[in-house]
This record gives C-alpha cells, sequence and structure tokens, in this order.
C-alpha cells in the first residue's frame, strides 16, 4: 500500500509518501519518501527507506493507493493522476478524499490550490467501466 498523505497522516503498513516542502503536523512521524507524485519520473524510480530499506515504485506494484485530500494540493492534477494510474496493478484502487468547491470549509486549509465538484473527475473517467 501506497500512502500520499504520508507527512500528514501516516500509516503503519503502508509506504508514506510526502511531498516536497509540505508542513507536516507537529509530532508527525516522518515520512518514507518524499516525492512528487506528479513526476512522470517516479514510477521506476527506488528510495532508500528506514523501515523498509529500498523501495522500488515500479509500474503495477500497488493495488491500493490512499490520497486524501493529495488531489487538491498537487501542482499537476493530471500528472498525478497519470503516476497512479502507472503505479497501480491492474484491478488496484486508488482512494482519494477531496473538498467540494461550494462547501464553507474548500478553502479553508491553505496548502489546497484547488476544489472539487460532481463534474470534477468525469474528463478521467468518462468512457471507462
Amino acid at each position: 500500500m501506497l500512502n500520499l498523505n504520508g507527512d500528514r497522516d501516516p500509516v503503519e503498513e503502508a509506504i508514506n509518501l510526502a511531498l516536497p516542502g509540505a508542513a507536516a503536523p507537529v509530532g508527525a512521524a516522518p515520512p518514507d519518501i518524499v516525492a512528487d507524485p506528479c513526476d512522470p519520473a517516479l514510477p521506476g524510480r527506488e528510495f532508500d527507506t528506514d523501515r523498509f530499506g529500498p523501495v522500488a515504485l515500479s509500474p503495477g506494484a500497488f493495488t491500493r493507493i490512499l490520497a486524501p485530500w493529495v488531489p487538491a494540493r498537487v501542482p499537476d492534477l493530471i500528472g498525478f493522476m497519470t503516476t497512479c494510474l502507472s503505479l497501480l496493478a491492474e484491478g488496484g484502487t486508488l482512494e482519494i478524499l477531496v473538498p467540494y468547491d461550494l462547501s464553507h470549509g474548500a478553502w479553508a486549509d491553505p496548502a489546497n490550490r484547488r476544489a472539487f465538484n460532481e463534474h470534477a473527475f468525469t474528463a478521467f473517467t468518462d468512457g471507462h467501466d
């Protein structure tokens, strides 16, 4: 399992990745990897981690990617989605949470670059079952 919100909400059994320059909450465990999930060169890279030793982020290596709030924070949403697609195994799951653009608190977190509505992901899902 790969957790792309690893600086803010680390998951013990996951490889926790944090965005470069992201501020982690006080007292949070350090992430295993700091890397840009929008980088098209990320799939295929190997990282040395303290908890797992060498970890290869190989294409198709993960059956589950956790990315709560990450789509709202990354600079390149299409690059992010493309990287996740590459890292996911066939039949894998990408789990996200995003702020709803009309909600009262959508822009309460200064790290958010965008908010979403019910049509936001149709560009990724139309034509796919």
